[in-house]
């Protein structure tokens, strides 16, 4: 992934800027480019210039994975905001509604995998809509997936690629 910012002098060192807003803004995206997602995310917590930093990186990410935690809806559109790049994408669904399809449903993704899920047929409606290119659709079910089965006819439809098609069912 090949991020691009305009060069930035570091501060002096008399300003009253911490250490982290004394190096220059390419070094920081270069440095969070290389983190995941969970990292980015977490350093853009700790700073202004980190924060800048990875409001850069993220709208460049292709392959993204937030498994290792449950993003809210709100979260989740933070971190996907303006990334018209992302080609994988693995979420954690536990947190989130139907309205999450807005978000998720992109016309660059080829992989997707939904985990821990319980989404109705308007999400998959908004998911065949959009993913048109989708080749890959993983998805980890909260709920039986033979209730699901009938949902599933528009992303059949609207995502004429797909090859495989996952289903696993979660016991919790």
């Amino acid at each position: 992934m090949e991020v691009t910012i305009a060069e930035k002098k570091p501060r002096a060192a008399g300003d009253g800027g911490g250490l982290v807003e004394r190096l220059p803004e390419a070094l920081l995206v270069e440095v969070l480019a290389r983190v995941d997602v969970d990292g980015a995310c977490s350093a853009a917590a700790s700073c202004r210039s980190l924060y800048a930093a990875a409001n850069a990186v993220l709208p460049a990410l292709t392959s993204i994975d937030l498994s290792a935690f449950a993003p809210s809806n709100a979260i989740l559109s933070r971190i996907l905001a303006g990334n018209g790049a992302v080609r994988s994408l693995t979420v954690n669904c536990s947190l989130l509604d139907d309205s999450a399809a807005s978000v998720i449903a992109r016309g660059s993704l080829r992989d997707l995998s939904l985990l821990k899920c319980s989404f109705s047929m308007s999400f998959f409606v908004a998911l065949g809509g959009a993913c048109h290119d989708l080749r890959s659709l993983k998805l980890e079910m909260a709920v039986c997936p033979y209730t699901l089965y009938p949902c599933l006819a528009p992303v059949y439809v609207g995502c004429v690629h797909l090859e495989l098609q996952g289903w696993i069912t979660s016991h919790s």
